[in-house]
């Protein structure tokens, strides 16, 4: 899964219960909390 702004922002700050991590192609990761907290 490729990350996008997209992405990120449909998931910001809603409960979310997915991967708790999330990386693209390039190494670039983010964590993201059963709340929806996302960290890079």
């Amino acid at each position: 899964m490729s990350l996008s702004d997209t992405l990120l922002r449909s998931i910001n700050g809603k409960p979310y219960s997915g991967k708790s991590e999330l990386s693209s192609r390039d190494g670039l990761s983010v964590r993201i909390s059963h709340a929806g907290t996302i960290t890079w």
